[in-house]
């Protein structure tokens, strides 16, 4: 049961109008959506809740989902054949801090970005590559505004690192659901003093399967001050314009 003060997240009404920043419905790239039926009941379900615009970002990672930048359009233009709703759709791509990431930099990549120069990182849960901030700095210096994915899921991580990475203009984004505890104590404890502390700018589901999202969304309480919080987040997203 719910407490007076506390809602779920679907009956908060905030994904009205919301631009989700950070998903993995593209079907078939990665360990998110795998097939196109399922990604279409995924837009459907977004439909009916008002979402607006979603930023596809599958994985990039070294060894496990060495997605290339045509392979990747491709696959948008096929899902842009099929559905036939009204949420705008924008490719980007999580791309993990890792050797092969390294190897795109020194190559010049023209890294996937749904919105602008926005590009969404992300680094293993436990470690960071040892050349982290190089790696950001390079990237700002080339015009990039990193958003780094997830950070509350990050182990090795300290607020100190955080306000760090704040101080250097890197753009922290909440995944939805770890401050309802779908990731674990260590996230949900994190999401809600980073969120409580105002250093997220930005907010995504980082959905890999809808009926798992779909559940959490209904039964997780938020409080009225979480909401807020977000709701600034969601305004942050929706402020983001789609495409270079």
């Amino acid at each position: 049961m719910f407490s007076l003060f506390k809602k779920s997240f679907l009956k908060s009404g905030l994904l009205n109008g919301f631009t989700d920043v950070h998903c993995h419905i593209l079907p078939g790239v990665d360990d998110g959506v795998q097939k196109m039926g399922s990604a279409l009941r995924v837009l459907e379900f977004y439909e009916e809740h008002g979402v607006k615009r979603v930023f596809f970002t599958p994985h990039v990672a070294e060894e496990l989902h060495e997605n290339t930048r045509d392979h990747l359009l491709s696959r948008l233009d096929n899902l842009r054949n099929e559905y036939k709703g009204n949420i705008e759709l924008a490719l980007g791509a999580e791309y993990m801090l890792d050797n092969g990431f390294e190897k795109l930099l020194d190559q010049n990549e023209d890294f996937l970005c749904a919105s602008g120069n926005t590009l969404l990182v992300e680094t293993t849960a436990q470690n960071p590559p040892i050349n982290m901030s190089q790696i950001i700095f390079e990237l700002q210096d080339r015009g990039y505004d990193v958003m780094l994915a997830h950070p509350e899921r990050y182990t090795y991580m300290h607020m100190n690192d955080y306000e760090d990475l704040v101080s250097k203009n890197v753009r922290l984004q909440l995944n939805l659901l770890s401050i309802a505890g779908l990731y674990g104590e260590h996230a949900k404890k994190k999401g809600k003093q980073l969120l409580e502390k105002g250093l997220y700018t930005y907010v995504g589901t980082d959905l890999h399967n809808l009926k798992r999202h779909q559940e959490q969304m209904e039964i997780s309480a938020y409080s009225k001050n979480e909401l807020k919080a977000i709701e600034t987040l969601i305004g942050n997203n929706n402020q983001l314009p789609i495409g270079k």
